[in-house]
């Protein structure tokens, strides 16, 4: 595969002599519905760079992934622009606790083949995947393990999400023991995309999304009471 980290403004990196995979996660900001969804968002023209990589390298197969708010802004242009360089494409929706992983992460997949019609969305095998079953193993915080630390909440934060059940997140605390953000938050959630913060999962199922930031105030995801 070929990987790209790529500014359209700076034009296409230097590519291998040739690649049979070409790749691409576009930024998921300008389509996810937890953002504004600008239709105007340059980063939303970002898939453009893997059109121009297939342009240059012909590969056997290219694959687009993004979240599903892609599906409405970017998805069928980009099909086309590979469809107008030969690639028969395919749409796939698929949600990670298929495949063996604990969170709730449904992705939309385009993958086009140059030779071939593209062949169907891999099987799910996930079956029965919870979080106790991938992190239950791990030793107690503070039992000396390095392989296993956590970073401790603010004591803001600490005052309220014990009483946060399992499979719940703010929204199921009680409003007296909430922040004032947090309070803001919920009298208005039209207002703020009614976001589902300081989630704990429940450990006998899959958690939500999994995000990049650990910070539970911005949708990082908590550790289930055991």
């Amino acid at each position: 595969p070929v990987c790209i980290q790529h500014d359209l403004s700076l034009g296409l990196p230097p590519l291998p002599q040739r690649a049979d995979i070409v790749y691409g996660g576009p930024p998921c900001q300008g389509f996810s519905k937890a953002g504004r969804r600008r239709e105007t968002d340059p980063r939303n023209q970002l898939y453009l760079a893997m059109v121009e990589a297939a342009r240059q390298l012909r590969p056997a197969v290219v694959l687009l992934e993004n979240v599903l708010g892609i599906r409405t802004m970017a998805l069928a242009p980009a099909a086309e622009e590979f469809r107008e360089l030969g690639y028969r494409t395919a749409i796939w929706d698929l949600d990670a606790t298929g495949y063996g992983v604990p969170q709730r992460r449904r992705r939309v997949f385009m993958v086009g083949c140059l030779d071939a019609d593209p062949p169907p969305p891999p099987e799910a095998f996930g079956g029965d995947i919870s979080v106790i079953k991938v992190i239950g193993d791990l030793p107690d915080i503070g039992s000396g393990d390095e392989a296993h630390r956590c970073n401790p909440l603010p004591a803001t934060a600490a005052r309220f999400v014990r009483h946060i059940p399992n499979g719940g997140c703010y929204r199921d605390a009680p409003p007296s023991v909430l922040p004032d953000r947090l309070l803001r938050i919920l009298a208005d959630p039209k207002r703020y995309k009614n976001p589902r913060l300081f989630p704990k999962p429940a450990p006998a199922s899959a958690a939500q999304t999994v995000v990049c930031d650990t910070n539970p105030s911005l949708g990082g995801v908590l550790a289930p009471d055991m």
